[in-house]
């Protein structure tokens, strides 16, 4: 029985993880149904799960194509702790 549950678990583990990252993966989507499938690749990107293997500076990595709304909010947006004040004459140069 042990033997079965371990067997189910690995199995689920697999069908959550991408595969390799590498030249031969390079462009493909994950999940991998969105490589053949133009449905799984719109639900994919509706729910921000949609990643997709890409060439870095160094390696090859999976790069996450959308953001889900629900990611945004668990960051907060850092900003300058002094604003610059305004002047009435306009916008500064860099602004």
């Amino acid at each position: 029985m042990l033997a079965t549950v371990l067997l189910a678990a690995a199995a689920l583990h697999n069908d959550a993880t991408p595969p390799r990252c590498s030249g031969e993966t390079l462009g493909a989507y994950w999940p991998a149904a969105a490589n053949q499938n133009s449905t799984a690749i719109h639900k994919a990107a509706q729910t921000g799960e949609l990643w997709r293997c890409v060439r870095g500076l160094v390696r090859y990595r999976w790069e996450r194509l959308t953001v889900n709304w629900k990611d945004l909010n668990k960051y907060e947006r850092v900003g300058p702790s002094n604003p610059p004040a305004q002047h009435s004459s306009g916008p500064q140069a860099g602004w």
